[in-house]
């Protein structure tokens, strides 16, 4: 069986999701950007608490690039789970 012109196998098949899916609040719809960076700075913020009172920001180098990395790291798998739920 040839392989198709993109390189993936003939038989799989990919479902279309949305790429940046909204949320209904009460009929007000929302992007998801703006529910999910709220909750993702939370998250971030008891994060970097946690390291903070491990003693692991003694060992990095830019304490303030570590803390957007990981509210970055956040904010996209809270977009890829959100945008795998199926509402």
């Amino acid at each position: 069986m040839p392989l198709p012109r993109s390189g993936a196998p003939a038989n799989r098949q990919f479902r279309r999701r949305p790429v940046n899916p909204e949320i209904s609040f009460f009929g007000l719809y929302a992007p998801s950007l703006l529910v999910c960076a709220p909750i993702a700075y939370i998250l971030a913020s008891l994060v970097r608490r946690m390291l903070g009172a491990l003693g692991i920001y003694r060992y990095l180098w830019h304490q303030s690039l570590a803390a957007l990395a990981i509210f970055v790291c956040l904010l996209g798998a809270l977009l890829h789970i959100l945008s795998e739920a199926s509402f």
